[in-house]
């Protein structure tokens, strides 16, 4: 992939992934939106703030369903999150 983020900006590919919730009754429709939330780091930003995470290509990482900006590319379908949009890393 030649596409690289600029500044404070991340490259994430959303990732399906299944969820184990053992305290909390989460309805379907809640669930389904909490794997839309799950990604893939592809590309780390060169800007103070994208570096100071710790972040590193290949870490899941949740966000809100709606952050980011959506790019298309023949590949598929990935988002620009900036790490203000970033809530939390798997692992």
């Amino acid at each position: 992939m030649t596409l690289k983020p600029l500044g404070n900006r991340f490259l994430v590919r959303q990732a399906q992934m299944e969820l184990s919730v053992s305290t909390l009754i989460v309805p379907d429709e809640a669930k389904d939106a909490m794997k839309k939330a799950w990604g893939e780091v592809l590309a780390i930003g060169t800007g103070g703030e994208a570096q100071d995470l710790g972040l590193e290509v290949g870490d899941l990482v949740y966000f809100n369903e709606f952050a980011g900006e959506r790019v298309r590319l023949d590949e598929g379908e990935y988002l620009l999150l900036r790490p203000q949009e970033l809530l939390a890393k798997k692992g």
